[in-house]
C-alpha cells in the first residue's frame, strides 16, 4: 500500500520529525509512504490536481498532519479538493475545521453530552470584563485557534483581562476570544489521552511549570505514563467520535465536578508520548490508516 503524508508548511523551524516518525512506522509494516507537501500540489482550470506538476494517482490514501492555526478552511484546501477527488484521509476536511476551532470543538461536544468547562464567547472588552466579574477571576482567555498551550492566558484581575484582550486583539484586528474558568483543583495538571480509531493507544499525565498553570510540554511541562481508568478513556474515545476524527490527543482536565475535555487535537504530537510510554503511536495510526484505506 501507498500512503501519502500529507505536511503543511511552516513559518518556523518545524522539522517534519512526526512526519518522519510515520513513513518509518508505514516502511516497517511493508508500505511504501511519502511525505507529500501540500505547497507541491497544482489544481488546473479542469479541475485536475497536479503534485509537482505531475498527475498522480497511485495513493490508497493520505494521512494529514494538518499544523494549522490561521486561515484554517484556506490553508485546508487541499484535503477538502483531495476527499472529492474520491481519495480517503485519515483526519478529513469537516473533522479537523470542526476540531480547530476551540468553540465549534466545545459546542459540538456539550451538544454530545460531554462534560466540557462552561465557556463564553466575547469580542468586546466591556462586554469582557462583565463576563469575567460573573465568572468570577481568574479567568482563561483563549483564542479561538492555537497550540502549545501559546494562544492561552490567565487572567487574575480586570487590569490583566484589559492587557490579554489587546495582547490578542489589535487596532485592525479583532476576533472572538473564549473565556472559561480557572479551574483551581487541577493543580496545573491534566492529561493526554491518545486515541487511534476506537481504541486509546497512549496515555500520559502532563504538570506545569511553576507558576505557571498550562502543562504544555512545549512551555517546560513535564509529563509521565498514565493509566487512565474506564471512565476516562471512554470520554476520550467519545471526545474523538463527537468531532468524527480517525486518531486525536485529547486534553482532560480534573475540576471538583469531574473530569472533563479541555481540548481535543486533530494533529496531535506523539514523539514524547512514545518515548515516555515506550507506546508504537505512529505504527497504530499507519494499522488505522491500511484498515481504512483497503476498505475504500
Amino acid at each position: 500500500m501507498h500512503i501519502g503524508i500529507l505536511c503543511f508548511r511552516s513559518y518556523d523551524t518545524y522539522d517534519f520529525k512526526s512526519e518522519l516518525r510515520l513513513k518509518e512506522a508505514a516502511e516497517g509494516q511493508g508500505h511504501e509512504a511519502t511525505l507529500v507537501h501540500v505547497q507541491n500540489f497544482t489544481l488546473s482550470p479542469e479541475g485536475e490536481v497536479l503534485l509537482e506538476r505531475k498527475e498522480f494517482a497511485d495513493f490508497d490514501g493520505f494521512i494529514s498532519r494538518a499544523r494549522v492555526i490561521d486561515q484554517v478552511e484556506n490553508r485546508l484546501f487541499w484535503i477538502k479538493i483531495l476527499e472529492e477527488k474520491g481519495f480517503r484521509i485519515l483526519n478529513g476536511y469537516e473533522a479537523l475545521i470542526q476540531c480547530k476551532n476551540k468553540w465549534f470543538a466545545t459546542e459540538r461536544l456539550r451538544k454530545a453530552g460531554l462534560s466540557t468547562l462552561p465557556t463564553w464567547v466575547v469580542e468586546d472588552e466591556a462586554m469582557a470584563c462583565e463576563t469575567a466579574k460573573k465568572i468570577g477571576y481568574p479567568v482563561v482567555v483563549k483564542a479561538p485557534y492555537g497550540t502549545f498551550g501559546l494562544s492561552v492566558e490567565k487572567a487574575e484581575n480586570e487590569m490583566q483581562l484589559k492587557e490579554i484582550l489587546w495582547k490578542f486583539w489589535k487596532p485592525d484586528f479583532i476576533t472572538p476570544l473564549l473565556l472559561q474558568p480557572f479551574v483551581e483543583e487541577a493543580n496545573g495538571k491534566d492529561l493526554r489521552i491518545n486515541v487511534v480509531g476506537d481504541r486509546v493507544v497512549g496515555a500520559i499525565q502532563r504538570t506545569a511549570t511553576q507558576g505557571d498553570f498550562r502543562a504544555n510540554m512545549e512551555l517546560g511541562g513535564s509529563a509521565e505514563a498514565y493509566e487512565p481508568t474506564s471512565e476516562l478513556a471512554e470520554l476520550g474515545l467519545q471526545a474523538v467520535q463527537a468531532l468524527g476524527l480517525d486518531y486525536a490527543g485529547v486534553d482532560l482536565i480534573h475540576t471538583k465536578n469531574g473530569a472533563c475535555v479541555l481540548e481535543v487535537n486533530g494533529n496531535p504530537g506523539f514523539l514524547r508520548i512514545e518515548k515516555i510510554t515506550g507506546i508504537d503511536v505512529a505504527g497504530s495510526i499507519i494499522k488505522l490508516a491500511v484498515s481504512r484505506f483497503q476498505k475504500s
